[in-house]
């Protein structure tokens, strides 16, 4: 039995959003004081992953390409 010289990969982004919610509002992760004169604020986060699809390598060759391939999946 053979064995087999090809893989499989994928590439995955990792990105936290943070938007700034109204004080009021009882949902918020963090509260930053900036200085005395803009006073405190309150952040909320959220935290996405973007995936590429599955690629198989069968040579060396393909590898350059197919990581450029998967990243611009993931940036689109």
């Amino acid at each position: 039995m053979e064995k087999s010289k090809n893989f499989k990969f994928y590439e995955n982004m990792k990105i936290t959003f943070i938007k700034e919610v109204p004080r009021n509002e009882k949902k918020y992760d963090v509260e930053v004081e900036f200085d005395n004169i803009i006073g405190k604020h309150c952040l909320e986060q959220k935290t996405a992953h973007f995936n590429s699809k599955a690629k198989t390598i069968t040579n060396i060759i393909d590898l350059s390409q197919q990581l450029k391939i998967s990243h611009e999946e993931v940036l689109k």
